[in-house]
């Protein structure tokens, strides 16, 4: 029988009971429902929150690829019109005295074929319109337009900013290209301008539902917008409604959530337009992205809802049934607290609490850069062999010059020996005729000269006391002690060197005197005394003693071989250190024996052809031969050769410069330029596979869909012909892409923003193709102070560095850093993987495998930087170049 239970009423405050109901069941179920709703409703809120930003990321990645697209559309068709213009300016200009009437056509030419162009002017180096295919603007001076401006002072071609037309009232900009004659001097310049209305034409594609592109100046003004808005307006600012355009016009891919000129939220992306800092943009409405979202939220939120009270519905039933058999549980325990013995009815509630939590890591993709870089320092070490070995000539002329000088010298003093000898029975010398009181009977013109006398002065005069007589050391000669009188006082002939004359001005010299008596019928009549100064013959022979003992040291200590034979034989006469030192023979076994029974000739024979050359032409001049040292060894050398005579006897001297590590040099250049010329090519057949494959085959599919769409036009089926016609659009679509990825890994023009922006370009490149790959990139750097041609070769290296991770790494990992520290700029490439003996791989490159690692020093090095790598088998590999700045 069940007892009632009586309900217990509490004066105690609402807090207290609300605290009360949740310790009991009830609350205990309702508190459970909380705890798990609470987190579903968390992670439903999570995840439509993820949905909304993978949506958002999206949109950002396809305006982007449709910002540039259209920048490149834009920049092709600017393109295309300069280079119309200049083929209008040259037909102008190759074309003297044309009248303004001959000119039109040309201009209107250009005008029919763009509907774009309003009109084409041709404006002189003044700013004049001197022509038109507006025949009203004819005479108008353009001088003070800012893009003629520019023209003037050098700038090849010009777009302009928007401006207001004086002709049409309308906003046009201006594509001008400037001609130049032969000197570079300005002869006028073509200026198409262009409505921005028809642009339409140009930049053309799918529209995105909400999407938009535009285009604005280098002002930031808007130039075209696809669709145009009812409130759009030419020539409208859009700088301070869209703040993010600032960073796209100062050359910066710029993508982000912002307001447009009407207040409306959109996602844009915005690319600058190089190099004419024009900005391309393409935006998304926020409300297109969130619609389907917001939609699906509510559909989730009403069954979220529902099924919130159906759980608490469901609670409270349980919850009644659970409460009433406690109540009557704590009725029974009172009675049996009063004594009553009934029995207790034990109860067990199991309370299991469930904690589910799953975290997901997602792991990063890295990219990996492919792009093999040609080494294109050929040139440069052509012209260093070229230096090197026109160095080495000059040497060999300087030092065969040197040597004939010095065998010049020598000749010259054997002549002057042999004049000397002439002089001593010449009038040439001092000749004097003395009576028997040693006076000046008469005297020669050489002797007066001499002592700085005249003939007439001297006549009559004591020879003795004219020149003073006196000892080498300056002590005078008493007249009864001087030799020169024996022989007019005894008959004695006299020969005397070694003592001192005095000129006329007191200056004294050396002297050498003859005294001869001379007699007539056996009587002494007095002497002959001929007298010479020999001041000069004594500085020839100190001349001719330091000359030799100069020639003997150059000829010694000459860096190249110089050996002496002579010609009859052949046999060495004398050789240098030098030729000791290369042949390895010492001066005893090559003294006196020939080259042939030395071996030096490995081919005597050729040595007979060889001194017939020096026999016909007296000399040889860099002949390229081979000789076989002591060792054995096969050495290369330039030979010079001359003949010469020393005391009547013909010999060969021979300056021979070791040419042996040039030719080595040599044969590594034409080994390399062999290389570059197979590396080109198989380069060329890469691209010429992959155009034909991707871009070949997508453009044929394309032909054969439009050729099917007009077969079903032809047969007046229009409707048919729609289908295939837009399949075209994304074959068409592939193509581009294709095309770009191929041109942007041949010459990344995202270069020209910078090597930063290049980089991350490049590693988001490498994480889409090669989702397998972690990438971690640290750039941290100003470009300011890097050249282009150190960024062009810091990107090169890490396609290079990274394609061989990729390639042959077998890695996941791959660390790229870019920092600069304090005055140096230092790049890092790092990978996991499974490394590689670096003397094995090294010289595999040089002969079979390509210039991958050598291609990356020489970047490094002709770049100014220094190179190096850290590998071994199993422990990765790191790639470290570095540049001082």
């Amino acid at each position: 029988m069940e007892t009632s239970v009586p309900e217990i009423k509490s004066s105690r405050s609402p807090f207290f009971n609300f605290l009360d109901f949740l310790k009991s069941i009830r609350g205990n179920l309702l508190l459970l429902l909380f705890f798990v709703f609470i987190p579903i409703l968390i992670v439903q809120a999570s995840q439509f929150y993820d949905r909304y930003q993978g949506r958002k990321a999206l949109a950002i990645q396809n305006n982007l690829e449709r910002a540039w697209a259209a920048s490149d559309t834009f920049r092709n068709y600017v393109q295309d019109i300069i280079h119309r213009e200049l083929a209008i300016g040259l037909a102008l200009t190759l074309t003297p005295h044309r009248s303004p009437s001959q000119t039109v056509p040309f201009l209107t030419h250009l005008d029919d074929e763009y509907q774009t162009i309003s009109h084409v002017h041709w404006i002189d180096p003044e700013g004049r319109i001197n022509a038109s295919s507006r025949p009203e603007a004819v005479g108008l001076d353009y001088g003070d337009r800012p893009y003629l401006k520019e023209i003037v002072s050098g700038k090849e071609w010009v777009v302009s900013d928007l401006y207001r037309s004086g002709i049409n009232g309308l906003y046009v900009f201006s594509i001008t290209r400037g001609i130049l004659d032969r000197r570079g001097r300005l002869q006028g310049a073509v200026s198409a301008v262009v409505n921005p209305a028809y642009l339409e034409q140009i930049i053309s594609g799918r529209r995105i539902q909400g999407g938009s592109i535009f285009i604005t100046d280098r002002q930031g003004r808007l130039v075209f917008r696809r669709p145009a808005p009812a409130a759009f307006k030419p020539g409208q600012s859009l700088v301070e409604a869209v703040p993010i355009l600032k960073n796209a016009l100062q050359g910066r891919e710029t993508a982000a959530v912002a307001f447009d000129p009407r207040g409306e939220k959109r996602v844009m992306g915005l690319v600058p337009i190089p190099p004419f800092g024009w900005v391309a943009g393409a935006g998304l409405a926020e409300k297109e992205i969130t619609a389907p979202i917001l939609s699906s939220l509510t559909r989730h939120g009403i069954l979220f809802l529902l099924g919130i009270l159906a759980s608490l519905l469901l609670a409270g039933l349980l919850a009644q049934r659970i409460a009433r058999p406690v109540r009557r549980l704590s009725h029974q325990a009172r009675v049996l607290a009063e004594g009553d013995p009934g029995s207790l009815i034990p109860v067990e509630g199991p309370s299991e609490l469930l904690e589910l939590g799953q975290v997901f890591n997602s792991l990063a993709q890295q990219l990996s850069e492919q792009r093999e870089a040609l080494r294109k320092a050929n040139a440069e070490l052509e012209i260093q062999v070229k230096e090197r070995t026109a160095e080495l000539v000059v040497a060999n002329k300087e030092l065969t010059a040197e040597i004939q000088e010095h065998i010049a010298a020598r000749q010259n003093l054997e002549r002057l020996s042999y004049r000397h000898n002439l002089i001593l029975n010449s009038v040439e010398e001092g000749i004097a005729g003395l009576n028997t009181k040693g006076d000046i009977i008469f005297i020669n013109q050489a002797g007066a000269k001499i002592l700085g006398w005249e003939v007439s002065e001297l006549r009559g005069r004591s020879l003795h006391a004219v020149t003073r007589h006196a000892l080498a050391d300056g002590t005078p000669i008493a007249q009864e002690a001087c030799r020169a009188g024996e022989a007019f006082q005894k008959g004695l002939v006299q020969q005397v060197a070694g003592e001192r004359y005095y000129r006329k001005d007191g200056t004294p010299f050396p002297v050498e005197y003859s005294s001869t008596p001379f007699m007539e019928e056996k009587e002494l009549l007095g002497s002959v005394v001929v007298f010479r100064d020999v001041t000069a013959r004594r500085q020839a022979e100190e001349a001719l003693r330091f000359s030799e003992e100069k020639f003997s040291r150059a000829f010694r200590s000459s860096p190249v071989w110089v050996a002496l034979n002579v010609l009859a034989d052949g046999r060495f006469f004398e050789v240098n250190e030098t030729f000791l030192e290369i042949t390895g023979f010492s001066r005893d076994e090559v003294i006196g024996r020939t080259a042939i029974e030395l071996g030096l000739w490995p081919h005597p024979e050729e040595r007979a052809q060889v001194m017939e050359i020096i026999q016909a032409q007296k000399a040889l001049r860099n002949y390229d031969i081979t000789f076989k040292m002591k060792s054995g060894e096969l050495r290369h050398f330039l030979w010079s050769g001359e003949l010469m005579e020393i005391g009547g006897v013909p010999y060969l001297i021979s300056v021979l410069s070791d040419i042996t590590r040039l030719k080595q040099t040599t044969d590594q250049l034409r080994f390399l330029s062999s290389r570059l010329l197979t590396t080109r090519e198989e380069e060329c057949k890469r691209l010429a596979r992959e155009l034909h494959d991707s871009i070949g085959g997508t453009l044929s599919a394309a032909k054969l869909i439009v050729e099917a769409a007009l077969g079903q036009i032809a047969r007046e089926n229009p409707e048919v012909a729609l289908t295939p016609l837009e399949r075209v659009v994304p074959a068409l679509q592939y193509a581009i892409r294709d095309a770009r990825r191929i041109y942007m890994n041949l010459h990344p023009s995202i270069l020209e923003l910078g090597i930063k922006e290049t980089l991350n370009w490049f590693s988001r490149e490498l994480r889409e193709n090669h989702p397998g790959f972690q990438i971690e990139t640290r750039l941290d750097i100003e470009e300011e102070g890097l050249s282009e041609a150190l960024q062009a070769a810091i990107f090169r290296i890490v396609q290079e560095a990274t394609r061989n991770s990729i390639k042959y790494g077998e890695g996941d990992r791959i660390r790229l850093s870019l920092v600069r520290r304090d005055s140096l700029v230092e790049l890092v490439v790092e990978d996991n993987g499974r490394g590689f003996d670096r003397e094995e791989v090294e010289s595999r490159d040089n002969g079979q495998k390509g210039l991958g690692l050598i291609s990356m020093r020489e970047r490094t090095e002709l770049s100014g930087g220094f190179f190096a790598i850290f590998t071994a088998k199993g422990a990765g590999t790191k790639i470290r170049a570095a540049w001082p700045i």
